[in-house]
C-alpha cells in the first residue's frame, strides 16, 4: 500500500488492499488510464478492472448524504453472525456511518484472515473468481488451518465449478450435509433463476 501510495496522482484513491502484493485504485477513468501506462512502462504487472463505479474515492463522495439518509431509514441490530469489516474504522458494523465510510473509504482486506481464523475454520469466496482467499493461501500457516474454496472460477462453467465447490466443501468438512442450488429438500416454488447451460457458458464472469 505505501509503495502504490507513490504512484498516485490528483483523481486517484487507494481502494483495496487485498494483501502485500496486491493493492486496488480507484477513482478517474483519464487518471487510471495514465497510472496504467506507466506501471505498464515500469513492468509492473497490473489489470484494469471494468467496475460500474469507482467505489472508495473521491468519485463516490456525492453519493454519501443521500446514503446516509437511506440508511438512517433502516432499523440496526447487532447481527447474530459475527461480521468481520475490512474497514480500518472505529465505528461497529451495526451503526449507518460504517457503511457510509465503506463507501468512500478504502477497505483492507489484508486485515481479515487473522480474525476469521478466530470465528471459522473454512472460508468459502462467493464470486465469479478466487481473489481475496489468496490472502489466506500466501499465508503458510494460516493456509494450514483455514482451508479455501472458490465458489466459482473465471474459464469454467458455473454449474461445473459449484458441483466442484460443493464437493470440496464435503471433502473438508464430511460431517456437515450441504445442498446444491436446485436441490434444496425444502418446500420451494422452484422458479429457476440460473440461465440455461447453453447460455452462461458463453458468459464472461470476469466481470460479473
Amino acid at each position: 500500500e505505501a509503495n502504490m501510495a507513490q504512484w498516485l496522482s490528483p483523481g486517484l484513491n487507494i481502494a483495496t488492499v487485498n494483501h502485500a502484493q496486491e493493492t486496488v485504485v480507484s477513482g478517474d477513468a483519464e487518471a487510471i488510464e495514465q497510472l496504467a501506462a506507466r506501471l505498464r512502462e515500469h513492468g509492473t504487472a497490473h489489470q484494469v478492472l471494468r467496475v460500474s463505479h469507482a467505489f472508495h474515492s473521491h468519485r463516490m463522495t456525492p453519493i454519501l448524504e443521500p446514503w446516509r439518509e437511506v440508511l438512517a431509514g433502516l432499523d440496526w441490530h447487532r447481527p447474530n453472525i459475527p461480521v468481520i469489516s475490512a474497514l480500518r474504522s472505529d465505528t461497529a458494523c451495526d451503526e449507518p456511518e460504517h457503511w457510509v465510510r465503506h463507501v468512500r473509504e478504502p477497505v483492507h482486506w489484508v486485515d481479515v484472515p487473522p480474525k476469521l481464523a478466530a470465528h471459522a475454520d473454512l472460508v468459502i469466496e462467493i464470486g465469479p473468481h478466487p481473489v481475496l482467499t489468496r490472502a489466506i493461501q500466501r499465508n503458510r500457516s494460516l493456509a494450514e488451518s483455514l482451508p479455501t474454496i472458490a465458489s466459482l472460477v473465471r474459464g469454467q462453467p458455473p454449474s461445473a465449478a459449484l458441483r466442484q465447490a460443493k464437493e470440496d466443501v464435503q471433502q473438508t468438512r464430511r460431517s456437515t450435509p450441504l445442498t446444491l442450488l436446485g436441490h434444496d429438500p425444502l418446500p420451494r416454488n422452484n422458479r429457476r433463476y440460473w440461465l440455461p447451460e447453453d447460455r452462461y457458458a458463453k458468459v464472461d464472469m470476469a466481470y460479473a
